[in-house]
């Protein structure tokens, strides 16, 4: 990507609110066999154009979800019958606004008007993808952060999310979004 298209230093993180944090710890850890799951999900996104500031807007929900389950403790839950103990649970949800400057050709046009994979649709695209990508780091930091706050004052200890690669996350997001 040359300097001239990469507008991924542009990306401007102008808000971000805690919506909804769940934390709740089951049970203490300390010498069971744990497994890790995580989700994350970008339930919600309208993008706009502020033409008064001569910005594209991304408004986006982001919700994380973060469960350490025992592997050998079951418990039966109505409907799905024997499932592992999850003795940790966290989830947030956070509302994100994510904004970049127009830059002439850069600037996302609306999807009726970009036309088929022309060179301005996968500018669009990239635009797209990268805002995104933007607001699932900013909701994925927070989520870190917070549940390193809350289970650092419960009796079990700092937890913190694992490392993701969002660009992953975010294929993950797109592939689910079209099916």
């Amino acid at each position: 990507m040359s300097d001239q298209t990469d507008i991924s230093l542009a990306f401007e993180l102008e808000d971000i609110t805690l919506l909804e944090c769940v934390y709740h710890a089951e049970a203490p850890i300390q010498g069971r066999e744990l497994d890790r799951r995580l989700l994350v999900q970008n339930p919600g996104k309208r993008f706009s154009l502020d033409v008064k500031r001569r910005k594209n807007v991304l408004r986006a929900n982001v919700s994380v979800q973060f469960g350490l389950f025992d592997r050998k403790e079951k418990v039966n839950v109505p409907e799905m019958g024997l499932q592992p103990l999850e003795v940790v649970h966290f989830s947030l949800a956070a509302g994100v606004v994510v904004t970049a400057p127009l830059m002439g050709e850069e600037a996302i046009a609306p999807r009726h008007l970009a036309g088929d994979k022309t060179p301005e649709t996968h500018r669009d695209e990239k635009m797209e993808r990268g805002m995104r990508v933007e607001a699932i780091k900013a909701a994925y930091g927070l989520a870190t952060s917070k549940l390193l706050e809350l289970s650092a004052m419960s009796p079990i200890g700092s937890i913190m999310l694992p490392l993701i690669d969002t660009d992953e996350i975010f294929d993950d997001i797109v592939r689910n979004e079209t099916e």
